[in-house]
């Protein structure tokens, strides 16, 4: 008998060893698969109207690039942007220039590995690098004058994880066309087979780090959306704690927040970074 059990505890070892190494090769694969860094900023904000101030972020031992770009006149809020995949700081030129129109300061900057940042991108460096953007947001903001985040899908995952950190480092937070979870954007974007999709770690849930906000949450989605369904956004939602709020939209596509930004789209964010 106890030859059997020691067979048996072998094999137990070996298959959890063996599931542990599908998990560590699958959670690779993925992150190379799935982030997309850009090239360095080709656009400036004054090259559009928009002044500025240019400074880098410390992120563990790496230096990430950021703008800057104070409100001009009344001074109404202040917006953290955290972008999403394939995207640097110009892409959110034109979202910045709506928000200014509103008053509002922009703080923009770029992920490991994205637009100046030097380095290579992975969950746990874009992870250090939200929680560092948000620490010096709210220590630039100081804390008399509202200031919220605002992530647009990838950036919802970036911007939700280190929310979880620090959790009282803005005063809310807007999610922008997000996914539910890692292991649903994964599967809806095709970067593993769905017999794999249970084995890959458990990153950027988005649903389980909304149930654990303490401040108010605004997400906006288009059915248009052409990458991820309202439903992510609706679960999210169903798991946040008062205050909350869902606007689902119609005709725009997954990136229009920042291609093509309108009023419309725009409007719950900016009530939120205004709210008293």
């Amino acid at each position: 008998m106890r030859g059997i059990a020691r067979t048996v505890l072998a094999a137990i070892v070996l298959l959890v060893g063996l599931l542990l190494g599908v998990r560590q090769v699958i959670y690779m694969r993925t992150q190379r698969a799935g982030f997309d860094p850009q090239p360095p900023e080709t656009v400036l904000p004054s090259q559009v109207g928009l002044s500025y101030e240019p400074f880098s972020i410390r992120s563990g031992g790496r230096t990430l690039a950021a703008w800057w770009l104070p409100s001009a006149g009344v001074d109404s809020g202040a917006v953290l942007v955290f972008a999403g995949n394939a995207e640097n700081r110009s892409d959110w030129l034109s979202a910045a220039r709506l928000l200014h129109e509103h008053h509002l300061t922009v703080m923009l900057f770029d992920y490991t590995g994205y637009g100046s940042s030097p380095g290579t991108p992975s969950v746990n460096a874009v992870v250090e690098d939200g929680v560092s953007a948000l620490r010096e947001f709210a220590r630039r903001v100081g804390p008399r004058k509202r200031h919220i985040a605002a992530g647009l899908s990838l950036g919802s995952g970036v911007l939700m994880e280190a929310i979880s950190r620090l959790p009282r480092a803005v005063d809310g937070v807007a999610l922008l066309e997000p996914f539910s979870s890692g292991r649903d954007a994964a599967a809806q974007e095709r970067l593993l087979p769905g017999w794999a999709t249970p084995l890959m770690p458990d990153v950027f849930n988005n649903v389980k780090n909304a149930s654990r906000l303490t401040v108010p949450l605004v997400v906006v989605h288009s059915r248009g959306d052409e990458r991820f369904p309202v439903s992510f956004a609706e679960r999210i939602v169903q798991a946040a704690p008062e205050p909350k709020q869902l606007f689902v939209f119609d005709g725009y596509d997954h990136a229009a927040a920042r291609v093509h930004p309108t009023e419309e789209y725009w409007a719950p964010v900016v009530q939120l970074a205004r709210h008293q």
